[in-house]
């Protein structure tokens, strides 16, 4: 049970707290964006990163790799935050 106090190591401390996507207006980004919100939701976007790497492997172009390559968070919220600093 939380007694109303800890005490933690670290060397920065980030915190980010949100309820819901938030798109700020970005066209499209509601339509083509994955969220991340549940196991099946990290899933999803675990297995579209693993596919674009595979398909880059083979991609001679270095322009289209790079772009296949190229994975933007449009938000900035905890989890989007937590999981580009775990990439």
């Amino acid at each position: 049970m939380y007694s109303g106090s800890a005490e933690y190591n670290y060397d920065y401390l980030v915190i980010f707290c949100g309820d819901e996507p938030a798109y700020f207006g970005i066209p499209g980004m509601g339509e083509q964006a994955f969220t991340l919100w549940s196991l099946k939701d990290a899933e999803i976007v675990n297995k579209q990163i693993h596919d674009m790497f595979k398909k880059a492997k083979y991609e001679n172009n270095p322009s289209e790799r790079s772009k296949m390559l190229t994975f933007i968070v449009g938000y900035g919220g905890f989890t989007g935050v937590k999981m580009m600093y775990d990439m």
